[in-house]
């Protein structure tokens, strides 16, 4: 058994995770019975179970816990100060040991690990029992309550962990008083009432501390800056050479290599390769061979030449980002992610170091800086430059360092992703449970028997990954007989066999259901009948995480999938009529737009009418063989076909180009479509498809060889 913060558990079940050669007498002995367990062969760990409102004999227990996450307690009756337990407790230092927190509301029930403690101060007043307080660290009240249910909190002091040296104790007056003047309980606080702009403020105040702190950093990173903008200026970049520019020569004294690693702190581009920079050495797509690359096709096809012409834009760059004339800055042909930093890092204090439009708009939403979602990174750059400006703590901050804050304060996308986390975590939960049974499988168990090539074999594992990347982890034997173009009971016998072969290795029984009666797919899955009478099989959420484990990309392409669909079904509901397939395949690049959370899942946003016109550049034929049998569209005269991304927009972050282009959709017929997807033969589809695109694809800044196509899918 593991311990999980906010998880319950009973008193041996702790015993078994700290004790576990130790033995167990419910009711007696130190596990069985005591509040005050040292946890053997830790070096001074303990651990505390708390019932509140508990009494022994006529003593009353005065314990409770403040909305700030503040735990006041008391030792037994009979303990005072001499007592060297109370003694070690006072001078407990929570970096070097730890006291495990189980606390309950009422006897007969479970304990909920609530976290680790720090000591915060004792009462020197009252003598027996020892009153002290201790912080939970990292408190979270929402998850605590969960688990718990509605805690019978107090707002008494905000206090933090004290320095050993300075406990001596405060008065029983003090020690219930509220102290009010600590900086990292006001922000707990601020967290749990959650003002943004007075978060925010307490955020900044912490931060400053940090800068002060990493003062000499901070000097370094100029010196370098400076080192480098000394060493590049415009006369230098003209006269520059390509080995002086690229990387990929194995130098570390080029412009490319230098701004991109050497500077990395001041604003890190690694998150893309090297065709950001137009020209490059090494390989390229299907070219093995070590050379001169040329990026995209509007440098030419020399080399020489492409690098007189990047020069030419890195200057105007310099020049434009000096005066201001960002007219300029938006017409320059480098890619945005090297644009952003070239401009950070000559002019420091008016560009900020972050160059994902995503995350720009990220964190004006979370600063609450209104802006247009249709505005480009430059314009987001300068509301955010605007706000630190404005601000009286941040206006005095380095760029880069305010850059850090929004990181470390905000934590980019991740909370997005979080927010796709825990709403799948509440589908699970408030899953029906008539055809849920308990099977005792682990995460890490089912990770060993998916890398069991005995166990698992290949056609499971697909047909896993296949209901991995269904809404809600689940697809019913309907849906996949459709796809696959079989009868529905096809699925039956291989799940069957599985399952017996993971019931042998793990000396499992067959799963009985609620009613009695004995089932064998239930080891694998849930299941339920959905509104239209077919059954559904749903991986149980410890399969699906450890398919999210072994194949993390399963996740974007569940999005990418999921956000195709329903481009599909949206052109099945509005007319296909009228479409003006004269403004489709212009060959100019697009820009790629910001990811964005919809319907619980996080994808980049497809257009309609791009999809309507690269049908009808295709003459609503499937692009794969035009002579396949089509149907006719309800209420028109077009054929039924399919738009599919040829290059997946789930690997969108790969490219600095829009991938939402006509030159990337393909017309498909439904069963071409799902055999890319889902069926064998697809590698050749692939190569076809790919040698018509490769041209158009490189019109619109679309770079990418077969190898590399294949295995995004």
């Amino acid at each position: 058994m593991k311990l999980g913060r906010y998880k319950k558990y009973s008193r041996e079940d702790v015993h078994s995770i700290f004790d576990p050669s130790g033995v167990f007498t419910p009711q007696a002995g130190t596990w069985g019975l005591h509040g005050i367990v040292n946890v053997p062969d830790s070096g001074g760990d303990y651990v505390f179970f708390v019932t509140l409102g508990s009494s022994q004999g006529a003593h009353n227990f005065d314990e409770s816990i403040t909305k700030n996450g503040v735990l006041t307690w008391q030792t037994q009756p009979s303990m005072d100060f001499s007592n060297s337990k109370v003694q070690g407790f006072i001078n407990f230092d929570h970096e070097k040991n730890n006291i495990y927190l189980f606390l309950r509301k009422e006897k007969n029930t479970l304990y909920t690990y609530l976290g680790n403690l720090a000591y915060v101060e004792h009462d020197a007043t009252r003598i027996k029992p020892v009153h002290f307080k201790w912080r939970i660290l990292d408190w979270n009240v929402e998850s605590a309550t969960k688990s718990l249910g509605e805690i019978a909190v107090v707002p008494r002091a905000a206090i933090s962990p004290k320095n050993i040296e300075k406990r001596k104790g405060v008065t029983t007056k003090d020690f219930y008083a509220k102290s009010g003047n600590d900086v990292i309980d006001e922000e707990a606080e601020k967290l749990i009432t959650y003002d943004p702009i007075e978060f925010i403020n307490s955020k900044i105040k912490r931060f400053e501390k940090i800068i002060i702190q990493n003062k000499d950093n901070g000097i370094h990173l100029e010196k370098l800056r400076l080192k480098f903008v000394n060493d590049f200026k415009i006369k230098k970049i003209i006269e520059m050479e390509k080995e002086e520019y690229v990387v990929g020569l194995g130098r570390q004294d080029t412009f490319c290599y230098r701004l991109e690693t050497e500077l990395m702190e001041l604003g890190d581009i690694h998150g893309s390769t090297a065709v950001k920079f137009g020209l490059y050495y090494g390989i390229r797509g299907d070219d093995k061979d070590n050379k001169y690359q040329i990026s995209e096709g509007k440098y030419g096809t020399d080399a020489d030449q492409a690098l007189v012409k990047i020069k030419e834009q890195i200057v105007n760059l310099i020049i434009a980002g000096g005066n201001h004339n960002y007219n300029d800055i938006r017409n320059c042909s480098l890619s945005p992610m090297f644009k952003g930093k070239i401009l950070s890092t000559y002019y420091p204090e008016q560009y900020v170091s972050i160059f994902s439009g995503e995350h720009l708009s990220y964190f004006l939403n979370k600063l609450k800086v209104d802006f247009s979602e249709n505005i480009d990174e430059l314009d987001k750059q300068l509301k955010l430059v605007k706000w630190k400006n404005e601000n009286g703590i941040t206006k005095d901050w380095p760029m880069y360092s305010f850059a850090r804050f929004l990181y470390q304060t905000f934590g980019s996308l991740s909370e997005a992703k979080k927010q796709v986390k825990n709403q799948q975590e509440e589908y699970d939960k408030n899953y029906p449970k008539e055809h849920v049974v308990h099977v005792g499988i682990s995460i890490s168990q089912w990770k060993d028997l998916i890398e069991d090539s005995e166990i698992f074999l290949e056609k499971d594992t697909e047909l896993m990954k296949r209901i991995y990347t269904g809404e809600n982890h689940a697809k019913t034997c309907h849906e996949l007989g459709l796809e696959d173009g079989v009868s529905p009971s096809t699925y039956i016998k291989p799940v069957v066999a599985l399952a017996r072969r993971i019931s042998s290795k793990l000396n499992l029984k067959p799963v009985i259901k609620h009613d009695g009666n004995e089932t064998w797919w239930g080891i694998p899955f849930w299941g339920k009948y959905r509104e239209d009478g077919h059954f559904e099989w749903k991986l149980r959420p410890e399969l699906a995480k450890a398919i999210q484990s072994l194949y993390p990309e399963f996740d974007y392409i569940k999005d990418d999938e999921i956000a195709d669909n329903e481009l599909v079904e949206d052109l099945r509901k509005h007319p296909i009529a009228d479409i003006d397939p004269v403004n489709a395949f212009k060959g100019v690049p697009k820009k790629k737009q910001d990811v964005i959370l919809s319907n619980g899942h996080l994808t980049y946003p497809r257009d309609r009418q791009t999809a309507r016109n690269a049908l009808a550049h295709a003459g609503y034929e499937c692009e794969i063989n035009r002579n396949h049998s089509l149907f006719k569209r309800k209420n028109s005269d077009k054929n039924y076909t399919e738009p599919h991304h040829l290059v997946p927009m789930a690997y969108s972050d790969r490219f600095d180009v829009s991938l939402d282009v006509e030159e990337n959709i393909v017309s498909l017929c439904s069963n071409c479509h799902n055999q890319l997807h889902y069926g064998e033969g697809a590698e050749e589809l692939l190569k076809n498809l790919y040698d018509e695109r490769k041209k158009e694809w490189e019109k619109v800044g679309i770079e990418i060889g077969l190898e590399l196509l294949i295995e995004m899918y």
